[in-house]
Order: structure tokens, then C-alpha cells, then sequence
């Protein structure tokens, strides 16, 4: 079984492969300098939702230049994990239930950052 993080992580790297997105840094933790767009990957703990399946609450954040720049990075990875299953066979679902905002980085008070989140379900076999 990968952690979902990871499955999120090569889900998106692959969604963006012939985007304008393809340069974008996507992993689960923020390089010490940022140059240029990154989608940081994160989670809660994952829940055994039945013997075969787990649930696990995903937040994206993006680090960018602009507000339009991070809304429109989430908006493209939201959609990527909407099809999601389609790259990843461990993935059976994901549900956006939060929406992009805004959402200050007190590391980093002059980068700007923006986060949307989802449930993922995926097989653990």
C-alpha cells in the first residue's frame, strides 16, 4: 500500500504532463526557496473505511505569484483528482468538499498561498 500523499503527488505530476503545468514543483513538503508555482500535498490521517478501502482527507496548497496564478493551479489540480482514478489504480474516488481560499503562510509572509481540499479513497491492495 503507497500513502495517499504519494498516490496524490504522481496523480497530479501525471495530470499535468502537456500543461502549462508541467514545471510546477508538486511533493509534500515546500522547498526552502520557491521559484515559481508549488503544490504542496497534505493529509490527515487515513481512515479504514471498509477491510479493503481507506479514506483519507487531502489538502492541497498552493504557493504562487498571484491570487489568480494559485486559483487557477488549485482549479487544475482539483480537476486532476476528479480523474484521478484514471492514473492510479489504487484510486477508487475523490470528493472536493473545500473549495480554493486563501490561506497565509505565517513562515512566509511574502509568498503568497491558497488551499482547497477533498476526501480520497483509494485500495489498499
Amino acid at each position: 500500500m503507497r500513502h495517499p500523499t504519494a498516490v496524490v503527488v504522481s496523480c497530479l505530476k501525471k495530470w499535468f504532463v502537456g500543461s502549462d503545468y508541467e514545471a510546477v514543483h508538486v511533493a509534500t513538503k515546500v522547498p526552502a526557496e520557491i521559484h515559481g508555482p508549488v503544490v504542496r500535498v497534505d493529509n490527515a490521517p487515513p481512515h479504514r473505511e471498509t477491510p479493503v478501502t481507506d479514506r483519507t482527507r487531502i489538502m492541497l496548497q498552493v504557493y504562487g505569484a498571484d491570487d489568480q496564478e494559485c486559483v487557477d493551479l488549485l482549479a487544475a489540480c482539483l480537476d486532476g483528482l476528479e480523474m484521478a482514478y484514471r492514473a492510479d489504480v489504487a484510486v477508487m474516488a475523490w470528493e472536493t468538499d473545500t473549495e480554493p481560499y486563501i490561506f497565509p503562510d505565517p513562515d512566509r509572509p511574502g509568498v503568497l498561498r491558497w488551499q482547497a481540499a477533498g476526501t480520497l479513497w483509494t485500495a489498499l491492495s
